[in-house]
Order: C-alpha cells, then sequence, then structure tokens
C-alpha cells in the first residue's frame, strides 16, 4: 500500500514544478523577449508483478503485470517562439523577427539575448541600460563597415565629426530648348565645396550659338568673381534626335595679351650686402578684379641686385626672376634703379599674370616705388566672317550668326541681318551687326552691301569697322570677304552662311579648376551627357554635385539591417556600425542566466555570428521590442490542469491513508 502513497507524493511534487513553471510564466508576461516555458511529465520505473509469457502449444500468451511508481518531470521546455511586437518609438530599440540572438558582453563572457532594450551611454557604448551589457557588433571606419572582421563592442562617442569632401562632380539635366535661335542663353547655378568645405557657388551658363548644326557653348564661373576658374568653356553639339549630346573642350582664339610695364624705377636704402626690400603691387583684369604680388629683391653682395616676383603673401613659386643694375654715381647710402627689367603679359581670362622679365629701361629715378598699375585696354581681335550668298527676292530677309569673345573669354553671339532693299538694276541689301539674345540691342555695324559682278561692295568697308561686345570687352574688327576671288553671286536661294567662331575644340573635357583663398587647387568635372535639346522650354539646371561641408554628429539611428547610422549636422548620413546576429541549431539547449540572457551550453551548438537576413538569421526591427512569448489563455488552462492534477494526488495520499488506517485498526 506503501506504492500509491509515494504515488501521490511524486505527483504532489512535480504537479507543484508545473504549476512553479507556469507561474514564472504569468509573472513575465511583460517582460521584452522573455521566453516561456512548458513542463512534460513522464512515468517513472513500474514494479513488475507477473512476466510476459509467450503462447505454448493449446495456450496463449500472457501479458505482464506492472504498477506504476509515480510520475517523474520528463523535461522543462524552453519556448523559442516569437512574441508579439510593440513599437517603442525609440530608434535604438530593436527586435528580431524571425531567428536570431543578440549578442551582448560583460567584457569577460558573451551573452545572448532577444530583448533589445538598447541605448548609449554618456560615452557612446551601445548597451543594455540596466546591466550595462555592451552590444556586440562592427564598428565603421570613415562610413565603411567590414563584417568580416570579429565582432566587439559598440562604441559611438557622440563628438565624432565628419570631415568635409571637396566637390569634384556636378552634373548637368534637363533640356536645352531645340527652338532658341542663336543667342538664346540658360543659366544654371549649384552650391559645391572647396577642399576647406566652404561652399562656393558655381554656375555654368549655356549660349546657342549655331542652330544648323544644334551647338552651344558652355562656360563655367564662380559667383565671387575675384576667384579665376581655368578651362571653363565647352561645346556641346547635339545630334538630330536632341539626344546623345557630343562635348569637347573649347579653346577661343584672337583673344588679346596685354603687355604692362611697371614704374619707372625705385628707390634701394642699402647696398649692403645681404639687403632685402619687398615691394607690394597689384594688377587689374578686365573687370577690375585686382591680383596682388610682392617684389622680393635682394643684395647678394653688395653691388647687384636681384629680384623674384611671386603671389602676394607667398615665396614660391617665383613667377618672374632678374637682376638690377645700380644707376652711376648713385648717392653713398642709396642705390637708384634707372628702371625695373620686367614687364607683364596678362591673360585676359582673368586667371591671373605671367610676369616674364624683359629688357625695358624706365624714365628718370623716382623716390619710391609706384604699386597699383592698372592694366590698358586689351588689344584688337579679329573677326573674319565667311563669304557669302545672298537672296535676291523683294524684301527677303536673312540672318547670319557669328560667335566672338571678350576679354574673359566669355562668348557673345553677333547677328547679322540681311534685309533686300532692290533686286534690280543692281541687287543691294542693308546689314546690321547686333548681339543676339539680348533686350534692345545696340547696333554694332550698320551699312548696304551692293552685287556688281563679280564683287560684292560693302558700305562703309567691313575691313575698318570696329565695335564692342560685352562688358569691359575687348575691341573687334570685323572683315567681310569682298574680293572677286572669293564672292558668291546673288541668287533665289535661301540665304545659309554658316557660323564661324574663332575658337578651335581641342578634345577631351578638361576639369573646371579653380583655387579658394587659403584652399587647395578645386577641380570638378561638369558631367553634361544627360542634357537634351528638343523643343519647348528651356530646363537644363544644375542636378548634383558629390560634395560637403565638415559635420558634427547629430543623432543616431539602426536599420532594419543592423546598420548604425550616424546623421551629421552637414545633412550627411554616414554608417558608423552594425548590430551581429547569432544563431544556435538548438537554441532551446541555451541555458538561462537572468536579466533574459541566454549562454551556450552543451547541447546548443557553437553561435554562428552574422549580419541580420542571412544564414537563416532574421531582420531587425528597428524603434520595436519583442514582448514576452506567454499566452496567458493558454497558462491559465494549464494552472486548472495542473491544479486538479495536484488536487487528485492529495487524494490518493488522503486515501492511502484512511485505508492504512484501517489496516491498522484490524489488530483491535
Amino acid at each position: 500500500m506503501m506504492r500509491s502513497l509515494f504515488s501521490g507524493v511524486a505527483g504532489l511534487r512535480n504537479h507543484q514544478s508545473a504549476m512553479d513553471v507556469i507561474g514564472a510564466n504569468i509573472s513575465n508576461v511583460n517582460t521584452p523577449g522573455y521566453k516561456g516555458s512548458r513542463s512534460t511529465f513522464s512515468d517513472v520505473i513500474s514494479q513488475t508483478m507477473q512476466g510476459a509469457a509467450g503462447a505454448t502449444g493449446n495456450r496463449g500468451g500472457t501479458n505482464p503485470m506492472q504498477i506504476g511508481l509515480g510520475v517523474g518531470m520528463a523535461s522543462v521546455d524552453t519556448l523559442m517562439t516569437s512574441g508579439s511586437y510593440q513599437p517603442t518609438g525609440k530608434q535604438t530599440d530593436l527586435a528580431i523577427q524571425n531567428e536570431g540572438f543578440f549578442i551582448v558582453s560583460d567584457g569577460a563572457n558573451e551573452y545572448y539575448t532577444r530583448a533589445g532594450a538598447f541605448d548609449f551611454d554618456n560615452v557612446g557604448n551601445y548597451e543594455i541600460p540596466g546591466t550595462g551589457m555592451k552590444v556586440m557588433g562592427w564598428v565603421g571606419v570613415n562610413g565603411v563597415v567590414d563584417t568580416n572582421g570579429p565582432i566587439t563592442s559598440i562604441e559611438i562617442p557622440m563628438g565624432i565629426t565628419i570631415p568635409a569632401e571637396q566637390t569634384t562632380s556636378m552634373t548637368f539635366a534637363g533640356n536645352l530648348s531645340g527652338t532658341d535661335t542663336p543667342g538664346s542663353t540658360g543659366v544654371t547655378a549649384m552650391d559645391i565645396y572647396d577642399s576647406l568645405g566652404a561652399v562656393q557657388s558655381l554656375g555654368e551658363k549655356f549660349i546657342k550659338v549655331d542652330d544648323v548644326n544644334n551647338v552651344w557653348l558652355a562656360k563655367a564661373s564662380l559667383a565671387d568673381a575675384s576667384i579665376p576658374v581655368s578651362n571653363a568653356l565647352t561645346q556641346i553639339s547635339f545630334d538630330t534626335t536632341g539626344r546623345t549630346p557630343t562635348v569637347r573642350q573649347v579653346q577661343p582664339g584672337g583673344l588679346p595679351q596685354t603687355a604692362v610695364a611697371f614704374a619707372n624705377g625705385m628707390a634701394l636704402d642699402s647696398n649692403a650686402a645681404g639687403s632685402t626690400h619687398t615691394v607690394g603691387f597689384s594688377l587689374y583684369d578686365a573687370s577690375g578684379n585686382a591680383h596682388n604680388y610682392d617684389m622680393a629683391i635682394t643684395s647678394p653682395n653688395g653691388v647687384a641686385f636681384s629680384y623674384n616676383i611671386y603671389a602676394a603673401g607667398t615665396t614660391t613659386p617665383s613667377l618672374g626672376s632678374g637682376t638690377i643694375t645700380p644707376s652711376a654715381g648713385a648717392p653713398a647710402g642709396n642705390t637708384f634703379v634707372p628702371g625695373i627689367p620686367v614687364a607683364t603679359h596678362f591673360d585676359p581670362w582673368g586667371t591671373g599674370a605671367n610676369i616674364i622679365p624683359t629688357n625695358a629701361v624706365g624714365a628718370a629715378p623716382a623716390a619710391a616705388f609706384v604699386g597699383s598699375i592698372p592694366l590698358v585696354a586689351p588689344g584688337t581681335s579679329v573677326l573674319t566672317v565667311p563669304h557669302v550668298q545672298l537672296d535676291n527676292t523683294a524684301a527677303s530677309v536673312h540672318n547670319a550668326y557669328y560667335t566672338v569673345f571678350d576679354a574673359k573669354a566669355t562668348p557673345h553671339v553677333l547677328q547679322m541681318k540681311f534685309t533686300n532693299t532692290s533686286t534690280t538694276p543692281t541687287p543691294t541689301w542693308s546689314y546690321q551687326l547686333t548681339e543676339a539674345g539680348i533686350t534692345s540691342p545696340t547696333t554694332l555695324i550698320s551699312g548696304t552691301v551692293t552685287w556688281a559682278s563679280p564683287n560684292y561692295t560693302f558700305s562703309p568697308a567691313l575691313n575698318a569697322s570696329t565695335f564692342n561686345v560685352g562688358t569691359g570687352a575687348s575691341l573687334q574688327s570685323m572683315t567681310l570677304g569682298n574680293t572677286a576671288a572669293g564672292d558668291l553671286a546673288p541668287s533665289g536661294n535661301v540665304f545659309n552662311a554658316a557660323s564661324n567662331p574663332t575658337y578651335t575644340t581641342t578634345g577631351t573635357v578638361s576639369p573646371v579648376t579653380f583655387t579658394a583663398p587659403g584652399a587647395a587647387q578645386s577641380s570638378v568635372t561638369l558631367d553634361v551627357s544627360a542634357l537634351t535639346q528638343y523643343g519647348g522650354t528651356n530646363t537644363a539646371q544644375a542636378a548634383t554635385q558629390n560634395g560637403y561641408a565638415a559635420g558634427s554628429l547629430d543623432s543616431k539611428s539602426v536599420d532594419t539591417s543592423g546598420m548604425v547610422v550616424g546623421k551629421f549636422s552637414n545633412g550627411k548620413n554616414l554608417n558608423l556600425a552594425r548590430v551581429a546576429l547569432a544563431t544556435f541549431t538548438n537554441p532551446g539547449g541555451l541555458l538561462r542566466t537572468g536579466d533574459t540572457l541566454f549562454a551556450v551550453s552543451n547541447n546548443s551548438g557553437t553561435p554562428q555570428v552574422g549580419i541580420s537576413g542571412t544564414g537563416g538569421r532574421g531582420t531587425i526591427s528597428p524603434g520595436t521590442l519583442e514582448m514576452a512569448n506567454i499566452d496567458l489563455a493558454d497558462q491559465f488552462s494549464k494552472m486548472i490542469i495542473t491544479q486538479r492534477g495536484f488536487q487528485a494526488n492529495s487524494k490518493i495520499i488522503t486515501v492511502t491513508d484512511t485505508m492504512l488506517e484501517e489496516l491498522a485498526n484490524l489488530k483491535r
């Protein structure tokens, strides 16, 4: 009878353990990342009263007679099913959808958890705030996160900065109107960044120069006109479909260079060996912008003087050098120079001066050097217009277009309008030259042209005509073919004289270069390959550029791949780190260590570490926490069942006790 008593005791004990499992589940119903457990029972060994017997002769076999000795706890299993997901709105909170565990460390050991209530501490450690356990992953270098290396604790200091990135490319998009006439322009600009991260507004001006061959010129410039831009002029030619522009470098021809002489002398205060003197002076380009230079004069032996010219405030490179010979009979202590043997050839593009020594000799000695020297007017450029064939139809009007450049290499489209005023007996036309594409243009040249076979005669003669184009532009002279050798007779055909731009194409387009004050040289590739030339409006505009200013870290967030992304004050985002995930062959074999953490056991398998979304690992849901996977209805049902089992086992004990009492009473 003792068997039933012990069976009841075993039942009570194991149902109590089952109730403990249920209690732990219910108590953690609101614990993020908690994984519930379940208990399973199994019978213990049974006492065999009679063994089994096989069939023999005319008798059949008999089954064994066994009496069970109670119940045992077969297992307490951890259920690794996913819980529900609760949005928190906090970007550092993470949840894993499907398989995987976050990896955290106390510096000595690694643990695994599904509870992603993480945050950054005061020094930038990504951690579990309640325990200080650090989240493990990979830390990026200059925005590159190498996930092939070993994992480490993620630390992102709040004070990190991102250096400025110099703009190296700029793209354009949109349409240059195919219906625009020569002289039509379009202007677009975009802020770019020099090597210091300072903003420079780089603009591109498009001007149509040929409507027969669909040719545009594009010139780059900075809003700060004091910073010269080189290699800034390109030719854009479209095919007949308006797509696939061909882009070439353009070099204007006939641009003047002007020699500038210095003032006629200076006084040197000493002829002592090793004496050094520095004199500053300025040159002015056609826009009135100053270019400042220093002349350093030294006397190596107290007799002769040598000089070097540098950009103001610098000592390299030398822009020009030479020697100065003292004048005869100079007073003691002073060496008077009759002149400075140097002249400056100024580049009218506005890129500065090339200083070249000459043998020029100044006038009488001066007491001091005169520093500020304005640039004289540019020289004369010649525009040669091709021979023409005019339409001798009454009142016919035809236009021809030509491209010229001013002293700053800015293109201007000239329109020559021919109007037939008489067809017989002498074909006669009036002509007028204006600048195309501007409102109320000034007439540059006007007159008449007559045909008296075999010659055209222009009045006044064009080879004596001069005119100015643009603001501060160079003086131009114009020559039309008016000799019998090259003239074409008038006809009834439509006049179609091709443009004759005074420039040459030189192949591959070079980047635009400029040097802002205090910064390194900038080299920006201008990509116009996406431009089109269709009918309609002109919509060409600067679209993108790849530079940015320096910035400091403003905030951090985590994306669905586990990448920790920093947002900086300059608007840039940078990959700072990446959260690692681990999977196990048997996650139910992990050991609970408290704080919703698990540790590796002999039956869990080794962790397979990698990034989310690969190798069977789930994806990360930022701003979300995974809640406990506890079903309260299921737990309450199990609680009732367990209570009834406990109650039934207690009855076994009380009934067995009564039977034992009756047995003891037999002696009475």
